[in-house]
């Protein structure tokens, strides 16, 4: 939905706009009905933002009422200025409940991340003397996925890119994605899409229960970061189809993924461009 407010001219110029999305939320008893995301509020100076703003919040609360929705979602980086606004306009209204959201990582300094790649690499190399696992190219049309899918959902794990999902907005990067099996079988991934023509998104990392201290969460990350970022230096297989470096790279964490979080944390935040932590604020009806 788009809400705005207009000033009183001739040309009825917008001052305040708020801009908004329906998304699904999961409710205890499991069903997903839709909620009201909202994307952007903002309020052109010499305005009065605290009143505008809650006069737009006002009328989304409605909106969600009358079609029966949720409630509200804004989600707002930890910091900056827009965080701060938000929390001032609804921090006299009960009922908002802030939830801790996504970390968003970029990397682009070749240098640094250049030099934690030779040390990962070097831990990998010694683990791999006695690793029963092995990396292999990603395939997202083999039979094996499906079969692969339905066991993740049957034990709860994580479930791979899945071409069936109405909701996947991006499609992998084959030459940058890979698996690791084991007993030939496939036990883990990390899948990987363009986030922007010269910035790639780690998207899917995972392997199964028991094997987080293999090796092969680290192997399959250095993999992909050498053939996708430091091609020049690579002399591997997987990349001989593959044109130039792409120039950065992008991870999403969450702090309730305690492993990756603590890897992305140790490793790569010394290193990175940015790193952005997000929050959830609810409003439900």
């Amino acid at each position: 939905i788009t809400e705005e407010f207009s000033h009183n001219t001739s040309e009825n110029q917008p001052v305040a706009l708020l801009l908004a999305r329906l998304t699904s939320s999961s409710e205890s008893e499991g069903n997903k009905k839709p909620l009201l995301s909202i994307i952007n509020l903002s309020v052109l100076p010499n305005y009065d933002a605290f009143s505008l703003g809650r006069a737009l919040l006002e009328k989304a609360y409605n909106f969600a009422g009358i079609f029966n929705l949720v409630g509200l979602h804004i989600p707002t980086p930890r910091e900056g200025s827009y965080s701060l606004a938000i929390r001032e306009l609804i921090s006299n209204q009960d009922g908002w409940i802030v939830k801790p959201g996504k970390v968003i990582v970029r990397l682009s300094k070749i240098d640094q991340v250049g030099c934690l790649l030779q040390r990962m690499e070097n831990a990998v190399a010694r683990q791999k003397q006695t690793a029963e696992w092995r990396i292999e190219p990603y395939a997202h049309n083999s039979k094996k996925w499906e079969e692969r899918i339905a066991f993740s959902r049957d034990q709860n794990f994580g479930i791979p890119w899945d071409p069936m999902d109405e909701n996947t907005e991006w499609k992998p990067a084959d030459n940058f994605s890979r698996i690791v099996k084991a007993r030939g079988q496939i036990i883990g991934w990390l899948i990987c899409h363009y986030a922007t023509p010269n910035m790639l998104r780690y998207g899917k990392f995972w392997v199964d229960p028991g094997w987080e201290n293999s090796g092969a969460p680290l192997a399959l990350l250095c993999d992909v970061m050498r053939s996708a970022h430091f091609q020049g230096e690579y002399a591997g297989d997987l990349t001989k189809n593959c044109c130039s470096p792409i120039a950065s790279g992008c991870f999403i964490s969450h702090p309730t993924n305690k492993r990756l979080h603590r890897l992305m944390t140790k490793k790569f935040r010394p290193v990175c461009d940015s790193w952005v932590e997000l929050e959830h604020w609810y409003l439900y009806l």
